[in-house]
């Protein structure tokens, strides 16, 4: 869900791009596609971080090409509204998702929180070791509901999971490095690069959102993640070429 949730947003800018029809025509395809896997996934974390993402991407969109910012907030208000309710009314998966009981899904998040919390406090430098989390949890679990015996799994929280496993110093350096993304992702949107790099831009800038969102209720060991370091270089290597630099 969270990788659908990053690469939706970039087929939805494209769609925006002056591409050829045959190009577009494919990208609607591979949105459904792509949109109903994410159904599938019955994730949501991811439909609700992929919405947002989408969202923002549309919006970015929207105003890159009426150049008017209200119009474009008032056509994307229009458009959610469109969407909540096909989807609350027409998609039963979500329906039940949604409305049904999650059999206690979503409560084990806050002692699993508690519980990364109390590692942290005790290893805030170095934390315990990439890829410990799960072995060492157990003596530093003070839920009542013995989470780590219950539930052994790393905390569905990647910041957290980040702080607890390399220290708080590493949280803050990998969110310096989102941030620095995110920001030339709005320089591209804003450059006069070519117009398909400019929506690429704005769909993964969507994208990044969406992931980032998502981390906040799942995990993914992001530095150890192929997927979204490569998307980092292919940030880069954008920036690089909107510059004129193809060294």
């Amino acid at each position: 869900a969270a990788y659908i949730g990053m690469i939706l947003p970039i087929n939805l800018a494209l769609l925006f791009a002056p591409l050829d029809r045959r190009y577009k025509l494919l990208l609607i395809l591979i949105g459904l596609m792509s949109f109903g896997t994410l159904i599938l996934t019955y994730s949501r974390g991811g439909w609700l971080s992929a919405i947002i993402g989408g969202l923002v991407t549309i919006y970015c969109c929207l105003a890159q090409l009426t150049r008017r910012k209200i119009t474009s907030f008032v056509l994307l208000a229009g458009l959610l509204a469109i969407f909540l309710f096909a989807t609350l009314v027409f998609v039963t998966p979500i329906q039940k998702r949604l409305f049904e009981d999650d059999y206690g899904a979503a409560r084990t998040r806050i002692p699993m929180s508690l519980l990364a919390s109390n590692m942290i406090a005790h290893n805030p430098w170095l934390g315990v070791g990439l890829g410990n989390y799960t072995d060492v949890s157990s003596y530093y679990d003070l839920t009542r509901e013995g989470i780590s015996y219950t539930f052994n799994l790393p905390v569905h929280n990647e910041y957290l999971l980040i702080a607890s496993e390399l220290g708080l110093p590493a949280l803050s350096i990998f969110l310096f490095l989102m941030v620095v993304v995110l920001i030339l992702l709005i320089r591209l949107g804003r450059s006069r690069a070519d117009p398909v790099i400019v929506y690429t831009a704005y769909g993964l800038f969507g994208g990044f959102i969406a992931w980032g969102i998502h981390q906040l209720f799942e995990y993914q060991h992001v530095m150890m993640s192929v997927q979204v370091w490569s998307l980092v270089g292919l940030i880069l290597a954008m920036s690089r070429t909107a510059k004129g630099d193809t060294s």
